[in-house]
């Protein structure tokens, strides 16, 4: 039997319980995941320290990163600090979540999407909190230019915000054909 590429518009069988139990499985493995690599940048490499995984293209390299989105946000008082990346994100965390766990019956693909954006906030926010900056290990090059330094967090956020926005284009693509 052939799916149809709207096949995940459907609603997902699972109720609130089990939407939330899925999400927040996401959003651990993603949180263990993104610090286990932290943990093994910091082990095997000094601050700063790079290592080619492939030259002139990717690279692992351990950056400390006090700000947020690529190192903006830097210069912030410690009050401002402690409300702009602790105190928001952790509402934003608290959100996410508090959705998820009202979903009953939602698409699988945004429960998935709320997971990887809550595991990837709650990894960089632990950081935050633990050590007073993020970790960042993977850097990108382009033509000889260094793209901004990133993690599986970071990645994660990404690609739960582009799940949230295809669901909601995938969505409206089926309103339209009823």
């Amino acid at each position: 039997m052939e799916r149809d590429l709207l096949s995940d518009v459907e609603p997902a069988v699972a109720g609130p319980a089990r939407s939330w139990k899925r999400a927040a499985l996401a959003a651990a493995a993603i949180c263990l995941a993104d610090q286990a690599f932290k943990s093994l940048v910091m082990a095997r490499l000094a601050p700063r320290e790079a290592r080619w995984l492939v030259p002139g293209v990717l690279s692992v390299r351990h950056r400390h990163n006090p700000g947020a989105a690529f190192g903006r946000l830097s210069a912030l008082t410690d009050w401002q600090h402690a409300l702009l990346l602790c105190a928001l994100p952790l509402a934003a965390l608290a959100l996410a979540l508090w959705f998820a766990r009202h979903l009953g019956g939602s698409h699988r693909r945004l429960v998935l999407a709320i997971g990887l954006i809550a595991g990837g906030a709650a990894s960089n926010l632990l950081d935050r909190i633990v050590r007073g900056f993020v970790v960042d290990y993977v850097s990108f090059f382009a033509k000889n230019a260094m793209v901004p330094t990133y993690n599986v967090a970071d990645f994660a956020i990404i690609a739960g915000i582009v799940l949230v926005l295809w669901s909601a284009l995938v969505a409206g693509v089926a309103e339209g054909r009823h």
